[in-house]
């Protein structure tokens, strides 16, 4: 027990290093800031995924998660600290809660997995590399299509769906013995789910969303839940409640 609370003691540490590093090299060798703080994000997403194999029991990743989500707030808070440590996240010239929620959501996740790891390492993963995929892409893209207010494209989401489909099958082929079709069927359908998230996380709240939403569908997928068409429903009518309203679309109400 007391080796889980020294390695979380250490990941503390490490995300501290990190973020110092990653805002020194914003500040003073002109790394973008929407690389600085991908690399942080997809940096803490990797260590994440390795909590159940790395600590284990819930209460050392729970108190991780305070930790982090009370340093975070820190850093968003005090000058100080923000000048220091805060480039990397607070340098990106648009509003978002992101990190709070990361730490918030994975929690959230490693408490609903209840102790299995593939049902916290996939949404994390999605979490991570969908992610990280659909910022690159979103902001780099030759011709960018917003779809909504919230600063993301139609080329980014559709990065975030396909790379949730390669993390998704891989994920569940590992020791699998059901047919390729049907984990590629449970791959599309939860790589569906989670670009709605990701559509409707607004100022950061996809990092929330998302790894909670994974672990809560996940079950139903793999096993066949008859609920399971009526969580793709219901996703389907917020986005397209969404598409109508006029905050969220061009000049005439609809998603670009």
């Amino acid at each position: 027990m007391i080796g889980e609370w020294v390695k979380m003691i250490l990941i503390a540490g490490l995300l501290m290093s990190l973020m110092g590093l990653l805002s020194v090299a914003v500040r003073r060798f002109n790394l973008p800031a929407e690389w600085g703080r991908k690399l942080l994000h997809l940096m803490m997403g990797s260590m994440a995924m390795s909590f159940p194999w790395l600590i284990g029991p819930p209460a050392p990743v729970l108190m991780l998660a305070v930790l982090a989500g009370a340093w975070l707030l820190a850093v968003r808070t005090s000058p100080q600290l923000r000048v220091r440590f805060g480039a990397a996240l607070h340098a990106v010239d648009r509003p978002s809660w992101g990190e709070i929620h990361f730490a918030a959501g994975a929690a959230g996740s490693y408490l609903l997995a209840g102790g299995d790891a593939l049902c916290f390492a996939l949404p994390m993963a999605l979490l991570t590399f969908a992610d990280t995929a659909a910022a690159i892409v979103g902001t780099y893209s030759a011709r960018r299509h917003p779809i909504g207010i919230h600063n993301k494209s139609f080329e980014g989401c559709a990065a975030f769906f396909a790379v949730s489909c390669v993390c998704a099958f891989t994920a569940l082929s590992f020791g699998a013995h059901s047919p390729p079709t049907e984990r590629l069927g449970a791959a599309l359908q939860l790589a569906f789910d989670v670009t709605a998230l990701e559509i409707i996380g607004a100022r950061g709240a996809d990092n929330l969303l998302i790894p909670i939403g994974a672990t809560c569908l996940m079950p139903l997928l793999l096993n066949g839940s008859p609920a399971v068409p009526w969580v793709h429903l219901g996703l389907a009518a917020v986005l397209m409640s969404l598409w109508r309203h006029p905050r969220w679309g061009g000049p005439d109400g609809y998603l670009l």
